[in-house]
């Protein structure tokens, strides 16, 4: 399938993606006054040091415009799969909401995120949501896949450290994954995944640095869960899969589950909180390196598209070709590396 035909899918699917890039933005607009008039805001500090007050509830806007755009896009009704999956994201989203509310213990939040990536297990098992690679049977496979969604969902979570990091890398994951969706005939996966990058990129502006409104643990949570889980069934399903097949979602999550992993790390070595936010994140090491947080944030875009954009085409790709797009992403990857070690030294 030529490029512009993954790009561009049948007519349902970009109104569908436009309603919900049209959507989140007019959407995340009324949020934010409303969030704000009612307190529910967050306390952000500038790099001079100055805390500002910042509307929560970004999430709310971008689920709503996902919903919107997913009546519009399958014009027939949702099928019910994609109303499960729907479903499913928007309970995690409802763990996120409670969380910005009402900040929960650690072990809590990851309790219900397991109860709700668990409920997804068992909802969507016969749809593909299976990661069967690993030999051990059931099992095997049940835990493999509730730790990977779990892994992308608190990835994303923990990458939502700088104004417009989660939503712009989600936004351009969400659209590389599509397209590789919609290459292999992929539908309804290809179709929520173009939506969901519709809403996140209707919701950037507001939340592009300075940030007028935060997109939450609803937000990011949700976001989170829907890609681990659009990754499972779209990736893993089919029994003809092709290790190169494998490296697509890891090529396209590369950036928040490298950053995510190394702090981690850096947590985990200094005894400090898994989950107590720190200025270790790539965005800072380049801030501390001298650019704006604009041009920190500017540069993940960048970074994630570079990694991503081969992903669509690793399908057709001969073997030793698509050997080569992976150790240059690894390549990026260990020069990324460097400049996180030579910003933290700062």
């Amino acid at each position: 399938m030529p490029l512009p035909e993954i790009l561009l899918p049948h007519a349902p699917v970009v109104l569908g993606t436009a309603a919900a890039l049209v959507g989140a933005f007019l959407a995340t607009a009324f949020v934010r006054r409303s969030a704000r008039a009612g307190g529910f805001v967050d306390e952000a500090e500038s790099l001079d040091g100055a805390v500002r007050r910042v509307p929560l509830g970004g999430g709310i806007a971008v689920l709503a415009a996902l919903g919107a755009g997913a009546a519009l896009a399958f014009r027939s009704g949702i099928p019910p799969t994609a109303l499960r999956v729907i479903l499913l994201t928007l309970a995690m989203g409802l763990v996120g909401l409670r969380d910005d509310a009402r900040p929960m213990r650690p072990a809590v939040k990851l309790l219900l995120q397991t109860i709700v990536v668990s409920s997804a297990y068992a909802a969507l098992r016969d749809d593909g949501f299976r990661i069967t690679v690993l030999p051990g049977g059931e099992p095997v496979a049940c835990a493999t896949t509730i730790l990977w969604v779990l892994a992308v969902t608190n990835a994303m979570n923990l990458f939502d450290h700088e104004d417009g990091s989660s939503a712009g890398v989600g936004s351009i994951a969400a659209a590389m994954l599509s397209a590789t969706a919609f290459q292999t005939g992929q539908g309804m996966e290809g179709t929520l995944l173009a939506i969901l990058s519709g809403a996140l990129a209707g919701f950037l502006p507001h939340n592009f640095p300075p940030a007028r409104i935060f997109l939450g643990d609803a937000g990011s949570l949700s976001v989170g869960f829907l890609l681990g889980t659009l990754t499972v069934m779209q990736t893993f399903w089919a029994p003809e899969t092709t290790p190169w097949r494998f490296a697509a979602p890891l090529l396209c999550l590369a950036v928040p589950l490298f950053d995510s992993a190394l702090v981690v790390a850096i947590r985990l070595r200094e005894r400090a909180p898994v989950f107590r936010g720190d200025r270790n994140h790539f965005t800072h090491r380049l801030i501390a390196l001298g650019m704006t947080r604009r041009e920190a944030v500017l540069s993940l875009y960048g970074l994630a598209f570079c990694l991503s954009v081969g992903a669509p085409i690793l399908y057709a790709l001969p073997p030793y070709v698509a050997q080569v797009a992976l150790l240059q992403a690894i390549g990026v990857l260990c020069l990324t590396a460097l400049l996180e070690r030579a910003g933290r030294r700062r």
